[in-house]
């Protein structure tokens, strides 16, 4: 076994242990505070990921997105992609959709929406669409309504 140098950083301890796997060899990693904290944090990481990987938000169309307008969600509480498209007569200003966490933020996360197609980057514009949020929901607001059976596309991130 090789015993690594306790003076190296974390990156050449990592390009160390990424050699080719005929240039491996069993490492014995000297443990630091350094290290320590830094395998901690990855693994809470790690953890983080893997539960809202499988943690799936759902989303609810509401009434000022118009008669029958519907709504659909991919992805996990962290990020996804948005489907919304208004329906008919009493559409109006406010929220439009209503995503509910699968599992509650600590703080209410900063919701970074992007519009992910032409008809939502019009809407952007024309429409002055903002986003709210609480530790368990975020909402797609319209400051102006949209005109009846536009299918927008959005992307969104969620921060903490």
């Amino acid at each position: 076994m090789t015993k690594l140098d306790d003076s190296k950083t974390i990156e050449e301890l990592k390009l160390e242990i990424e050699k080719e796997p005929e240039e491996k060899e069993e490492y014995i990693l000297p443990i630091t505070e350094e290290l320590d904290e830094s395998a901690e944090l990855l693994e809470n990481m790690a953890l983080y990921l893997r539960y809202n990987a499988n943690q799936f938000p759902t989303i609810t169309v509401q009434s000022a997105a118009g008669t029958g307008a519907t709504a659909t969600i991919s992805g996990n509480d962290t990020k996804g992609q948005i489907t919304l498209t208004t329906g008919s007569d009493t559409y109006g200003t406010g929220a439009q959709a209503i995503v509910t966490f699968a599992r509650n933020y600590n703080t209410a996360p900063i919701v970074i929406l992007a519009a992910a197609d032409a008809d939502a980057a019009a809407a952007w514009d024309a429409h002055d669409v903002y986003v709210t949020s609480t530790t368990t929901t975020f909402s797609i607001n319209f400051g102006v309504a949209e005109a009846a059976g536009v299918e927008m596309l959005f992307n969104f991130h969620c921060l903490e």
